[in-house]
């Protein structure tokens, strides 16, 4: 007996022995499906309903992650192109945070190296959950501009000198300079 209220009472198909399975098709996805079996012996007698069973049929899903572009350090913030067939929101994690995190969705780079980036989506009660996929994002080292300019010294005896110093590294980066 089978259906879509609580201790459904429509018979929805009948098994004989020695067949012990029974399937139900044309379902709706993420529709509550309730189920209860009788046993009937040789001298029609009937047993009582079984415990009652619940089943909640859902489509499978798959992700679609295209390969991540080689990056350099220091480049902006991008968005991940995975999607899925469910249509549903990705969510993403990086095996090296050395190299690269996920924040608000977007990759962002913290070094040079390696890291795998990892695609997930958990499903819901239409979809089961989609196997895992990744990709590996290489992230080259940045070459670092440091560009030196003396101020004009009229002389004077002294050995003293002005020398002003740019450089384009990134904000959070320390620079440390020699001179001799």
């Amino acid at each position: 007996f089978g259906g879509t209220v609580t201790n459904p009472t429509t018979l929805i198909g009948t098994v004989n022995a020695p067949n012990l399975s029974f399937t139900h098709g044309n379902l709706v996805n993420a529709t509550r499906y309730y189920y209860r079996v009788i046993a009937v012996d040789m001298a029609d007698l009937e047993s009582a309903y079984s415990d009652e069973v619940i089943g909640v049929p859902r489509n499978p899903q798959a992700i679609t992650f295209a390969a991540i572009p080689t990056k350099t350090y220091g480049d902006a913030d991008f968005a991940l192109q995975a999607t899925t067939n469910a249509s549903l929101p990705i969510t993403y994690s990086s095996s090296n945070t050395n190299v690269a995190t996920i924040i608000n969705g977007q990759l962002h780079i913290v070094g040079a190296g390696t890291a795998q980036i990892t695609a997930n989506q958990a499903g819901n009660i239409e979809w089961f959950p989609a196997e895992a996929k990744s990709q590996t994002i290489t992230v080259q080292k940045r070459n670092l501009l440091v560009t030196a300019t003396g101020a004009p010294k009229v002389y004077d005896g002294g050995v003293a000198a002005t020398v002003n110093l740019a450089d384009d590294r990134i904000a959070e980066d320390d620079l440390q300079l020699t001179y001799r």
